[in-house]
């Protein structure tokens, strides 16, 4: 069953991904403080995106080339944050910014995703993880407190 325009992750996946180029535009256009918050604010979006997906649609290329494009912006965004917060000159030069659009790998992403069969087992697979990573949290927890109990004084 190809999935639904109706499916509500689905439908997420689209509003995040026109996000994010939009934010990319703007920081192509201009590198102020708002820009650059905002695009990093997309692209850690996207990657929670492309994590939510991995388990049925994987592409590593991409995931790994957003988060080099958000490294990228980290010294600028710590500049800026530093600026606003101690003070700065109005007469900050702002540079030229450029970060991937990723156009085609993204509408790529999007097309394999609609092509994706029902994703109700998308949320039953989480579950099942979240599970599985409590109950061996909760096993370390306990260990942990017999370690402590049975060491000596």
């Amino acid at each position: 069953m190809v999935a639904d325009t109706r499916d509500p992750l689905l439908a997420q996946a689209r509003v995040l991904v026109a996000s994010y180029r939009h934010a990319a535009r703007a920081v192509r256009r201009e590198a102020s403080e708002t820009h650059v918050h905002g695009y990093r604010i997309a692209a850690r979006r996207m990657q929670a995106l492309l994590a939510l997906w991995r388990p049925a649609l994987c592409h590593s290329k991409l995931e790994r080339r957003l988060q080099r494009a958000i490294g990228r912006l980290s010294a600028l965004r710590d500049a800026q944050v530093y600026a606003a917060r101690f003070g700065a000159s109005s007469t900050i030069v702002l540079p030229k910014v450029t970060v991937p659009l990723f156009s085609g790998m993204l509408a790529r992403w999007l097309d394999a995703l609609e092509q994706t069969p029902d994703t109700s087992g998308l949320a039953r697979h989480y579950r099942r993880h979240l599970a599985r990573r409590l109950d061996c949290q909760q096993a370390e927890l306990v260990g942990l407190k017999v370690a402590i109990l049975d060491s000596p004084l």
